[in-house]
């Protein structure tokens, strides 16, 4: 039974993942907080809760959450998950240390929930932080949402050693206050989920719970020129003693990220200068897509792209030859901004990064104007073409109507002085017959020929006259 569960955990997971695929929207938000002791003694178990609240925004409730669980195993060792969540199906992978959370048959969380409780043995004395990232939070839609990650804090004493963990002073109660409800969960996420150090070289390679680093910077290079993302966006960061660097003497620079609730967390790079070491650098940078007036002391770029580029087309020439030049983010580009690093490394690891910032636009164009343009241009066109149309149809039918007129005129006039009325009768030729007159006979002959003919020739008028008409 545990096994077909499974299965039936993991087919719904690859069905929500392409659902995420096909619509990645963000309208919403959700909290996750890892809650428990502060403190516990070393070769202890301590049981960490991952809880979710403050859930908003969201038109549909929470049917799936999965993230990556990150400890530092020197301290934490992992002892076991338990599911606790009366909604969502918990499963847990010992080894990628990821979780996943589903409504298995439609289930949602509307508002808060406990997911799991995670019981981990303390190894040795220090503090450690509990935390997550790579988060995906979905409504019953397969909408995919924004989370907040409160981490968690924990500090390992010696088995000997007294904590209050149990006994904890009383805090005094708020006042009650009808806002408290509607009061979201401040932040306490104070790391930077990314570090780039612009023409220089970093060891080791950029962890988030890593706090000191050792920079390595170009005999050209007076201040770091640095790009850093924070974890949580509403956590802020200040630099300082950014400069006056020295040659073989490292010089610490501070990053002082804050989060949200005032928690602060520094980060140290200790900067020295090497004496040979000049900055790598491009001398050529061209974009087929786009036009860009390159110089290779300029490191950010910006440019704009149709609906239908998905990648640039990038010839970059590094100014030395045995540089190794990367190019980082150039695939798929997604409607909106996008941006490209390529990255420059010398032999002595130190790299330089210039920076593309690609705006892909959500319109379909032709020959550089946009389809909706031409659409409605042609539109337009079509609408003049059916009016000027109708308007040849209109006069057609009115000088149609008034040749008709005319020839009704013509008819009536002529009938009033027929020429043709000359008609010979049965009754006149019998009495001429009577009579015994063969000259009036002959005259009447005669006459009925004449009438023939006129009769003819009358047709022949009419048939040219309606030929003149058409």
């Amino acid at each position: 039974m545990k096994k077909i569960k499974k299965i039936l955990l993991v087919i719904c997971l690859l069905v929500f993942s392409t659902s995420i695929g096909a619509s990645n929207v963000s309208a919403g938000n959700v909290t996750l907080s890892f809650t428990g002791n502060d403190t516990v003694k070393v070769n202890n178990n301590i049981e960490i809760t991952l809880k979710l609240s403050d859930i908003s925004g969201l038109a549909k409730g929470v049917a799936t959450v999965q993230g990556d669980i990150i400890f530092d195993s020197s301290y934490l060792e992992y002892v076991s998950l338990k599911p606790v969540s009366s909604k969502l199906s918990v499963s847990y992978g010992t080894k990628t240390k990821r979780f996943v959370a589903l409504g298995m048959s439609g289930e949602y969380i509307s508002s808060s929930d406990s997911l799991f409780v995670m019981t981990f043995k303390a190894k040795k004395v220090g503090t450690t932080t509990i935390n997550m990232n790579n988060v995906i939070v979905g409504d019953t839609a397969s909408v995919v949402h924004g989370s907040n990650v409160n981490s968690k804090t924990i500090t390992i004493t010696n088995a000997n050693q007294n904590t209050q963990t149990t006994t904890p002073k009383p805090t005094p109660k708020p006042k009650p206050s009808s806002d408290n409800k509607n009061t979201p969960t401040k932040s306490s996420d104070n790391t930077l989920s990314n570090l780039v150090v612009n023409q220089g070289k970093v060891a080791p390679n950029f962890k988030k719970d890593v706090l000191t680093y050792d920079v390595y910077v170009p005999s050209d290079i007076n201040q770091l020129d640095l790009s850093y993302i924070t974890s949580d966006k509403n956590a802020t960061v200040k630099i300082s003693n950014n400069g006056n660097f020295k040659f073989g003497i490292a010089t610490p620079v501070g990053i002082t990220v804050t989060a949200e609730d005032g928690s602060i967390r520094e980060y140290t790079l200790n900067v020295t200068k090497l004496e040979s070491a000049t900055s790598p650098k491009l001398i050529s940078l061209k974009i087929k897509e786009g036009k860009i007036d390159f110089d290779p002391n300029t490191y950010e770029y910006s440019i704009k792209v149709k609906k239908d580029v998905n990648k640039l087309t990038i010839k970059a020439i590094p100014l030395n030859e045995n540089d190794e030049v990367e190019i980082i983010g150039n695939k798929k580009l997604s409607v909106g901004d996008n941006e490209i690093t390529i990255k420059v490394t010398d032999d002595k690891g130190i790299s330089t990064y210039y920076k593309i910032k690609v705006k892909k636009s959500s319109v379909i164009t032709l020959f550089g104007v946009s389809l909706t343009t031409i659409l409605f241009g042609l539109l337009i066109i079509l609408i003049l073409i059916l009016f000027f149309l109708l308007l040849l149809l209109l006069k057609r039918k009115k000088e149609e109507g008034t040749l008709v007129d005319m020839y009704t005129k013509y008819s009536d006039e002529n009938s009033k002085d027929d020429l043709y009325d000359d008609i010979v009768t049965k009754d006149e030729l019998i009495h001429a017959i009577e009579e015994k007159n063969p000259k009036k006979l002959e005259m009447l002959l005669t006459q009925d020929k004449v009438n023939k003919m006129k009769d003819d020739l009358k047709k022949e008028e009419e048939n040219d006259w309606m030929n003149d008409i058409k």
